[in-house]
């Protein structure tokens, strides 16, 4: 597949300063003085129209304010309109060359040209309106971002109910993954959710596997392992706008399960602190 160009006003994409290489991730902190990153929203669809219809019209047009410079439709091959959509809008649209949300993520870090990402999904569960809150945070010099549902003033969508399985369920990876995996910084509440944003620097050293469920899991895991700097800001989770989900409980938690046994036998990554005094 051919590298996609960015498609709106944004401006030329900008270079970050922190240096990279094959065996470590750097972090500077700040990025005082720097220019604005170049972010790309990137909605990650598939079968998604009625949400779609409801959800994008809510979403401002790049632009400071907005908090992002460009939107990309990553489409699973969606059998209803949900490409059209995307298309209507003027928003660039980029065909998924492997499976699942683990391969729209690695399409959009492998094709489109910017210096950060945000992720978020068109369903209902996540907030568009927590989307600018990303840039003060990546331009701060936080690698990894995440929207959590468990800190203080966020909302799971099981706490209206007695019995929170999902939310048990998740809370138990994420005390798994901090305990398993933490080298740096605060404890991580939510290990799992979609909307998030990372810094593409840090994106190109992770090693995401092809395998359904586990996208964000395994992306906090390999952040958690290799020292990066996350911080989280609280949100609250939604109701599904249309149909169903596709993230059954049983097969999601023997997803984790695996992910977690794989990324224990996987050997860490050295991250040099590079800029920074502690050393």
């Amino acid at each position: 597949m051919k590298a996609a160009k960015c498609y709106s006003s944004c401006p030329t994409p900008t270079t970050l300063t922190r240096a990279v290489n094959t065996d470590s991730v750097d972090r500077t902190g700040p990025r005082d003085g720097a220019p604005p990153l170049n972010i790309a929203l990137c909605i990650l669809a598939k079968n998604e129209e009625a949400c779609l219809r409801e959800i994008l019209p809510r979403l401002p047009s790049p632009g400071p304010a907005a908090g992002y410079d460009s939107i990309w439709g990553l489409d699973g091959h969606s059998t209803d309109a949900t490409a059209s959509l995307f298309e209507e809008r003027g928003i660039e649209v980029i065909q998924q060359t492997e499976p699942y949300r683990t391969g729209a993520m690695r399409d959009a870090i492998d094709h489109i040209d910017c210096d950060a990402f945000i992720f978020f999904s068109p369903d209902g569960n996540e907030e568009a309106a927590d989307i600018p809150k990303f840039r003060r945070l990546l331009e701060d010099g936080v690698d990894l971002a995440i929207a959590s549902r468990f800190l203080p003033g966020g909302v799971n969508e099981e706490d209206v109910n007695v019995l929170r399985w999902r939310k048990w369920a998740s809370s138990g990876f994420t005390l798994a993954a901090n305990a398993l995996f933490k080298q740096t910084g605060p404890y991580v509440t939510d290990t799992s959710n979609g909307l998030r944003a990372i810094t593409k620097d840090a994106a190109k050293k992770l090693e995401l596997e092809v395998e359904n469920f586990t996208a964000e899991f395994q992306m906090t895991i390999q952040a958690l392992k290799m020292g990066l700097r996350i911080e989280e800001f609280p949100t609250a989770e939604g109701h599904r706008i249309a149909g169903d989900t596709t993230a059954p409980s049983i097969a999601t938690g023997l997803s984790f399960v695996r992910c977690l046994l794989r990324e224990f036998t996987r050997p860490r990554v050295k991250v040099a602190l590079v800029g920074n005094d502690e050393n």
